[in-house]
């Protein structure tokens, strides 16, 4: 365990040191956002979001990553139990995070370049496919150290194609409020995430349901001591509904959400004309 709390203290001080440089806004976005500040309007949250919901791109957007925060917030929720009971290490186990934590940093500039070939949309729809799967993983995971290398491969699988996602979260959004803009004639940014923010404590729920039927069903005691037939439920908890709720988030957003990356450039151009 020594080896290995080295080995993973040294991946989390590269990662931190890699995000030293930051991500700067040039003048060009400033100054834009100064102008965006001084036309904003005021209007009521509550009375408004309304108008936010009935846009299918929106929607399409949010429903994932509603279900996007309900899998990984599931999964971390679960590793402490996971390492435990399945991987029988002690509370050290955790800091295998470190290696999702590795894959999504060297891993985001290339899904940036490659979201220019294929599309944001079909971007997000692959990572957010490939990420449930692999928490598949979970359900073959052996008993014991045996486990172990299983656990690292997953994590960093994971981290890899999660670093498409984290990646096009702000372009799926700026490209919901330009959309939104044109059809409206005025920015409605903070409406649009002050929905969003709402939506995704649904996540929380989601999360505190499974854990309720795993417990209530499978009889899985979160405090040990679990038979293999209770574990079970915990691999099902981890393993099984995570990519439930990935398709369901992945299905509702190539239902939804309709911008193509041709109209996405054409938005642009046309919100520049009007200095929106």
């Amino acid at each position: 365990y020594l080896y290995m709390s080295i080995i993973i203290s040294a991946i989390a001080l590269a990662a931190m040191l890699m995000m030293i440089p930051g991500v700067r806004e040039d003048k060009e976005i400033i100054e834009r956002r100064i102008h965006i500040e001084e036309k904003k309007q005021h209007e009521p949250f509550f009375s408004n979001m309304k108008d936010a919901i009935k846009d299918r791109n929106f929607m399409g957007f949010m429903i994932f990553f509603v279900c996007y925060s309900g899998c990984m917030g599931l999964v971390m929720a679960s590793l402490p139990f996971v390492v435990r009971d399945i991987l029988q290490m002690s509370k050290i186990g955790e800091l295998f995070v470190l290696f999702y934590i590795f894959g999504v940093i060297f891993t985001t500039p290339a899904w940036y370049k490659l979201s220019f070939k294929i599309g944001i949309k079909r971007t997000v729809m692959i990572c957010g496919t490939v990420l449930g799967s692999i928490m598949l993983l979970f359900l073959v995971i052996p008993l014991g150290e045996a486990g172990i290398p299983i656990v690292i491969i997953g994590f960093i699988a994971a981290g890899c194609v999660d670093g498409g996602v984290i990646t096009m979260n702000m372009p799926l959004f700026s490209s919901v409020v330009d959309k939104a803009t044109i059809n409206t004639g005025s920015r409605r940014e903070g409406l649009y995430k002050g929905t969003w923010m709402f939506f995704a404590r649904l996540s929380i729920a989601i999360q505190s349901a499974i854990f309720w039927f795993v417990q209530t069903f499978f009889q899985y005691d979160p405090r040990g001591n679990n038979t293999p037939a209770q574990l079970i439920g915990l691999r099902i908890q981890v393993g099984v509904f995570p990519i439930i709720i990935m398709l369901i988030g992945v299905a509702c957003f190539a239902l939804l959400y309709r911008i193509t990356p041709e109209e996405m450039e054409a938005n642009t151009l046309t919100l520049r004309e009007l200095k929106l």
